[in-house]
């Protein structure tokens, strides 16, 4: 008789346990994610730039470059057997051309902090046209400038805003845009052949 008491208590004993773990698993999916960077909200945005350069995007060939400060460049045929980039270490270019030689490169360089996209159009004569660059931080504001060249390589249209990374609405300069003055800045390649994947490319 003595044993049979102590069959409620061990029933009782377990679902205090069983409503324990539960809680804690409630607790820990209840704690707010981590701030990270946002992604780009354009759906596609390669094939958008693609398209306002004049090149093809699904008909032009595909070529994938990652360079790796560890492992240096190596070219990709297959979009879906790209390693995952290390922050601040790896640079990835998608490069598409057509036959009349224009070039379309898209450019991405991750951070631990913040990430950059831009993206280039060259002419049939390898000339620089336009380029878009787009910084988005982890602290909640981005930054995209636009550039249009001419034939002769003079610079004929600028553009450029900060904005909020949840939004896209255009800001004020954040004080903290003081901090990463040089992130603020595309890198120009007057010609398609300054582009430092250029002599990887036919290999």
């Amino acid at each position: 008789m003595p044993r049979r008491n102590n069959i409620p208590k061990i029933l009782l004993t377990g679902i205090i346990l069983f409503l324990s773990v539960r809680l804690t698993f409630a607790q820990s999916d209840s704690k707010p994610p981590q701030e990270k960077k946002a992604e780009q909200k354009t759906d596609d945005p390669q094939k958008l730039f693609s398209i306002q350069c004049g090149v093809d995007f699904d008909g032009a060939p595909l070529h994938i470059f990652i360079n790796s400060v560890s492992r240096g460049w190596k070219e990709y045929h297959d979009i879906r057997n790209l390693p995952e980039l290390s922050p601040g270490e790896d640079s990835e270019f998608f490069v598409r051309s057509d036959p009349s030689g224009k070039h379309y490169v898209r450019t991405f360089n991750p951070g631990d902090d913040f990430d950059r996209y831009q993206d280039d159009c060259f002419g049939e004569t390898g000339k620089l046209q336009s380029l878009h660059y787009e910084l988005r931080t982890a602290w909640g504001w981005g930054y995209e400038e636009s550039r249009a060249f001419s034939a002769s390589g003079k610079m004929v249209d600028k553009s450029s805003r900060f904005f909020d990374t949840r939004s896209e609405k255009t800001i004020q300069t954040p004080q903290r845009a003081k901090e990463v003055p040089d992130a603020i800045k595309p890198e120009v390649h007057d010609s398609f052949n300054d582009m430092p994947f250029t002599s990887y490319l036919n290999e």
